[in-house]
């Protein structure tokens, strides 16, 4: 079973780690290229939490690359645990 009080089913930046930790356990890797040494994390008031640049392909992308970016993290991860 599993703790629903858990801080990833309820706050989107623990929610977003989580799944960063579990995607990319040796570091984020590029979806569109494979790049796993050339990635820098975007950070600052005109990026949003959790972006990342290939800078081998110079795509951008998240860990949450494929779901629709207005379902909030800790949300995706609530509903695939109730599944199981």
């Amino acid at each position: 079973m599993f703790d629903l009080t858990n801080p990833v089913f309820h706050d989107e930046d623990k929610a977003r780690a989580h799944l960063e930790e579990q995607r990319w356990p040796n570091g984020p890797e590029c979806p569109h290229c494979g790049e796993r040494h050339a990635v820098t994390k975007l950070e600052g008031q005109k990026h949003r939490k959790g972006l990342y640049q290939c800078n081998g392909c110079r795509a951008q992308f998240s860990v949450t690359v494929g779901p629709s970016s207005s379902v909030r993290v800790s949300r995706c991860i609530s509903g695939c645990w109730q599944r199981i």
